[in-house]
């Protein structure tokens, strides 16, 4: 992989970041990022986007995170965990 696409991807990713609210209603979503090595990342009020080979995660408190795909074993977007509990009168 090379840097300078990164670099792109980045400034491309951080640019939209810039233009998000944090009422946009993506962020009612949940992430969870798999990395090959076996770590995982878990992401409250966030959302995936695609950008050519690379994986953008916005998150309403924390920025973006970029990544390669081929970097990561899974990714995927999901209702919020503490949305998913039902709360009883």
């Amino acid at each position: 992989m090379d840097s300078v696409p990164l670099k792109k991807i980045r400034e491309k990713a951080e640019e939209y970041d810039k233009k998000l609210l944090a009422t946009d209603p993506r962020f009612r979503r949940a992430v969870t990022i798999q990395h090959e090595d076996g770590s995982i990342l878990y992401f409250n009020h966030a959302f995936l986007a695609r950008i050519d080979d690379w994986v953008a995660c916005f998150t309403e408190h924390h920025g973006v995170h970029v990544y390669h795909s081929d970097d990561l074993y899974s990714y995927e977007e999901h209702t919020r965990r503490h949305e998913a509990i039902e709360v009883l009168p």
